[in-house]
């Protein structure tokens, strides 16, 4: 089951998060995402593992090859909307789509080997580049080589008064056990009681 909390939005208001108590399998999830984006005052939903202002304790050994240095940088698995439903700008290159090179496996990382990853600004300075220069640049990403291919905005994700966290952006379907829901202004009670009745 999902359990529905108020989330405070990275940019804006109207966004309700709901988390999985238990594991559930991969094809209810997209089920259960499919049937709030038909509900009445629904904008978008996107699947998470972290919502704002909580980062969740999810961490990557992220490094250049070469170095030594090795950075801890947030880790948040996204689904390819989750940049437009929270207002993510994209600073350089692109967004990940639904395709097998922009997929990273948790639980699986042989097959990871090139496969791409999007970063914030504040991860892409940390590792010496700007966000036009880190676009595909090759970063070790705990054992695999995988490829910028876009970079987007710094959020405060740890509140509004810490600094951007280095952030890395993956599409990792078994590990987004969440739904962040954006309701459509002056339809929030309309589309709060399609979702409670949702989940």
């Amino acid at each position: 089951t999902l359990s529905l909390h108020d989330a405070l939005p990275i940019y804006r208001s109207n966004v309700v998060w709901a988390g999985a108590e238990n594991h559930l399998p991969e094809e209810g999830l997209r089920s259960l995402a499919a049937a709030l984006k038909r509900g009445p005052g629904i904008v978008d939903v996107a699947r998470t593992n972290a919502q704002p202002f909580d980062s969740g304790g999810w961490f990557m050994g992220l490094q250049k090859p070469g170095t030594s240095q090795v950075l801890t940088p947030n880790w948040i698995a996204v689904s390819p909307n989750y940049f437009s439903l929270y207002h993510i700008r994209l600073v350089a290159g692109r967004l990940l789509s639904q395709n097998e090179q922009d997929t990273y496996y948790d639980l699986d990382d042989h097959r990871n080997e090139g496969h791409n990853i999007v970063v914030n600004v504040a991860l892409a300075r940390a590792l010496g580049y700007s966000p036009q220069k880190i676009l595909g640049q090759i970063l070790i990403m705990r054992k695999s080589h995988v490829r910028v291919v876009g970079v987007v905005g710094d959020t405060l994700v740890d509140g509004a008064h810490t600094a951007a966290a280095q952030t890395a952006y993956s599409q990792t379907p078994e590990d987004m056990q969440a739904v962040a829901i954006r309701l459509a202004p002056g339809h929030v009670a309309e589309g709060m009681a399609f979702v409670n009745k949702t989940l």
